[in-house]
């Protein structure tokens, strides 16, 4: 048994803590039960996937055909099971592709949809968002499609009547107001007209920029006019009206025979055919040469004159400024004169060389033949003798001091 020396040193508990140590301690908690419970549920999917296989009770998906564990599946209105993984592809494609605001089922033939209870648990945050903005555009371009207005700076919509021609944009990320007809910036709108913004000269060459961009990049349905951007993907473009475009040639098509068949290097023309390409980088394939010359080439001489405008007034006289007389300024010499010698700010020490010094012979080699030095040789008369001895050995020395 052992004891400890000193005493245990006093720990001070608190019981009552301040209110931000206490919120952030409960944060703490509460997010550390939250991992808890994920891991314990990934491991009970991991243990009841392993027993589906042992019995072979695995479901199979009606999209893509693989097997999964019934945790994994997700069902239509009606019953049909698919994987999670094909619903959340379906979705983004139906959301943010072919721009639809109604997922039905995947089955041929079922014409239910996905409950939002589902959609919910299966889609991720972005692309449920995106599907729960489609479902209210669509919802209030049926109502009222003439008050949805569009924030010309981050798209975002909203309604604003008729007669208003100021749009705040309820964006919290935005906030900027711009005109309703010709989408300027306020503050450059005050006081003045649509037709008076636009005749600036750099609002009207910016606004052209912007016009002839788009129009090279957006591609418009020959059914409904819809506009449509290709952000990735192929060349076969699809409308939520059904139908189906050449994002190139910007023609009507039905089937993948309008695209070149033949094998050839990616981004390389095709040597036996002129057909259109189906796969091309969006960001590569954008707006035509001539046309990015003609928007960016630099104007030569005075913005051209807009005949409508009035004549603006000349300008009235100033009046005049106190007259001051000038200040003297002393004449400056044509050429300046020689800066004089400056010399050291010390004296400099000269010090002597010194002579060399004498020469010092090196030392003699040690002798060889002498016998090594014997401290206890009995013809030692050094009194002290002794003190070369072992302490086992002879007496204790004595140390003698003179005063």
């Amino acid at each position: 048994m052992y004891f400890l020396e000193n005493d245990r040193r006093y720990c001070r508990t608190y019981n009552n803590l301040e209110g931000s140590v206490q919120k952030e301690l409960s944060f703490y908690q509460q997010k550390a039960k939250e991992w808890a419970e994920h891991e314990d549920f990934l491991l009970a999917l991991q243990v009841n996937e392993d027993e589906y296989k042992k019995d072979g009770q695995l479901i199979e998906c009606g999209c893509c055909y693989g097997e999964f564990a019934f945790e994994k599946m997700t069902q239509c209105s009606d019953g049909h099971l698919f994987c999670k993984e094909c619903l959340v592809k379906y979705a983004q494609e139906a959301v943010f592709g072919s721009g639809k605001s109604e997922l039905s089922c995947m089955e041929d033939g079922c014409p239910c949809s996905y409950p939002v209870c589902e959609l919910q648990k299966v889609l991720p945050d972005n692309i449920l968002c995106k599907y729960n903005e489609r479902q209210a555009e669509e919802a209030v371009a049926a109502t009222c499609a003439d008050e949805l207005v569009r924030c010309p700076f981050c798209n975002f919509p909203a309604l604003l009547d008729k007669d208003m021609s100021l749009f705040s944009c309820p964006n919290p990320r935005c906030r900027k107001e711009s005109c309703r007809k010709c989408h300027v910036q306020w503050k450059q709108h005050v006081g003045k007209t649509c037709e008076q913004v636009l005749e600036r000269d750099e609002i009207r060459m910016r606004v052209l920029f912007e016009e002839r961009m788009t129009a090279a990049r957006v591609r418009k349905c020959v059914k409904c006019g819809t506009g449509l951007v290709k952000s990735e993907g192929c060349n076969r473009m699809s409308c939520r009206c059904g139908s189906f475009m050449c994002y190139l040639c910007r023609e009507p098509i039905t089937g993948y025979n309008h695209f070149c068949q033949h094998a050839r290097s990616p981004g390389a023309p095709c040597r036996h055919c002129r057909k259109c390409s189906l796969w091309t980088d969006p960001t590569v394939v954008g707006p035509p040469p001539e046309v990015i010359t003609n928007v960016k080439r630099p104007r030569v001489g005075p913005p051209p004159e807009n005949p409508a405008q009035p004549n603006a007034p000349p300008p009235a006289p100033q009046p005049p400024q106190a007259v001051q007389a000038p200040l003297f300024v002393p004449p400056r010499a044509r050429y300046h004169p020689a800066v004089p010698p400056q010399g050291r700010l010390y004296q400099r020490i000269i010090i002597p060389r010194l002579p060399p010094a004498p020469y010092v012979p090196p030392l003699q080699p040690p002798l060889q033949h002498l016998h090594p030095l014997d401290n206890n040789n009995q013809h030692n008369h050094n009194p002290h003798h002794n003190m070369d001895l072992p302490m086992h050995y002879g007496p204790p020395p004595h140390y003698f001091r003179r005063y």
